[in-house]
């Protein structure tokens, strides 16, 4: 069953999953992000602050980008979205892997943008009284 990225993170909540809640609290920050939808006075700094400083993502092209990269374009892209554009996360798994580290596991549906679906795993850790996303792996889902 999908949820929305509102109704996924209240089961999240619910289930007192750090590492989920980061997850889902963060995606729901981008899609408002993109929207234009971020309160006055809130900034790319939710983004900045949650990715660790030797942040590295593999994109499903294969590129990679480390955390400037990712959040200067991020930084761009404020608005660029309509008010139908969703981000819903489903399938959301978290594993405890060595240390105070996870891998978080999940589907990634872009709504109103056919074929920007992906199962993405995320290594996130616990530093100095937050969760820190150290590294992501995106895969493209192939259209039937």
């Amino acid at each position: 069953m999908r949820r929305s990225v509102r109704n996924a993170w209240a089961m999240s909540r619910d289930a007192h999953d750090s590492f989920a809640r980061e997850v889902l609290e963060l995606h729901r920050f981008l899609e408002q992000w993109l929207k234009g939808e971020v309160p006055p006075g809130d900034t790319i700094a939710r983004l900045e602050n949650a990715l660790d400083e030797d942040f590295q993502v593999v994109h499903p092209d294969g590129s990679r980008a480390g955390k400037r990269e990712v959040v200067d374009n991020f930084r761009r892209a404020y608005g660029t979205k309509g008010a139908s554009y969703r981000l819903e996360i489903s399938g959301l798994v978290t594993r405890p892997l060595a240390g105070h580290c996870h891998l978080a596991t999940y589907r990634e549906d872009h709504l109103s943008e056919p074929g920007r679906s992906r199962i993405s795993s995320a290594v996130l850790c616990n530093r100095d009284d937050r969760t820190s996303w150290i590294f992501l792996q995106e895969t493209l889902i192939a259209r039937a």
